[in-house]
């Protein structure tokens, strides 16, 4: 079975390897953090418009960094880079959605 890529999922998958290695960098300093992110690519529907659902799962124990001093500002932080590599299109519509599981 053949399998192609065409250029735009390519430079999807870039985007994603290159969002989680920000995040493993970004969590790296924090001690709840266990070192492992990974992100799975799922699809939302709403009315007439589908969105890719980024589901960025981080392995912390169970525990959420929202319930430490730091939660919010990694949250904005996670935000800005995402909508820096899933921007809006020309309508002002969002392209993609993200979500945190914390493992």
């Amino acid at each position: 079975m053949k399998y192609i890529i065409t250029e735009s999922q390519n430079l999807q998958m870039r985007k994603i390897n290159f969002f989680k290695e920000y995040l493993e960098n970004l969590l790296s300093k924090y001690e709840w953090f266990n070192g492992d992110v990974s992100i799975e690519t799922k699809n939302w529907k709403v009315k007439d418009k589908t969105y890719p659902v980024y589901q960025i799962i981080l392995n912390t124990g169970g525990r959420s960094y929202h319930a430490y001093d730091e939660g919010s500002e990694i949250d904005d932080n996670i935000d800005t880079m995402f909508k820096l590599l899933f921007p809006r299109d020309k309508n002002g519509d969002s392209t993609a959605v993200w979500d945190v599981m914390f493992v």
